[in-house]
């Protein structure tokens, strides 16, 4: 594909989909927003060069397929929803309509300081069956944000769902964290 570099920080705006396709290089920060999706196509990878990357989307979908992905190196990663909702994390047990999923394929795609998932309209997070090689690119810290009034986060489905095994995640959220399954080490704050 194109490979596609410019120097300094990047913005990226939307009233519909963001689509990438061919290798984007950036020398800086990148936010992109969109009321749709973000979307990289098969064989695409946007590398900050240390940047940080913010995107806020309907969706962010990284497809399962060889050099494809999001590098930010030790920058930092922000997902965060374009409308309130829930997001899910890891398997998608107890998907409802109009749910984000960020599935352990697309977190093994992502490199990064610390990588962040939520935030201001963010209602719910469910952590499910994410293990430590799910994100093995994060060199930092794993935070989970819901940060809506109301806002809970769940480590672990509330019909069964799987155990996580991660050496750091944080969860951040307004109204509580329930923990249906057993993690490794937790950090909770606000």
């Amino acid at each position: 594909g194109t490979t596609s570099t410019s120097a300094g920080d990047r913005t990226l705006t939307a009233s519909g989909a963001i689509l990438l396709g061919g290798n984007v290089g950036v020398q800086g920060n990148l936010a992109a927003t969109a009321a749709g999706n973000f979307e990289l196509q098969a064989g695409t990878t946007l590398d900050t060069n240390n940047g940080d990357v913010l995107i806020v989307a309907g969706d962010v979908v990284i497809p399962n397929a060889a050099d494809t992905g999001i590098t930010a190196g030790t920058g930092d990663v922000s997902l965060e929803r374009s409308t309130t909702g829930r997001i899910l994390v890891g398997d998608n047990d107890g998907f409802l309509a109009g749910d984000k999923v960020i599935d352990q394929n697309e977190l093994q795609r992502i490199t990064a300081g610390n990588l962040t998932i939520g935030g201001t309209s963010t209602s719910f997070v469910q952590l499910d069956d994410v293990q430590q090689t799910d994100v093995a690119g994060i060199a930092g810290n794993f935070i989970l944000r819901a940060l809506t009034a109301g806002g809970t986060i769940d480590f672990g489905a509330a019909s069964g769902g799987d155990a996580s095994v991660l050496n750091r995640v944080t969860g951040l959220a307004n109204a509580g964290i329930n923990v249906r399954q057993s993690l490794g080490a937790l950090a909770f704050g606000g």
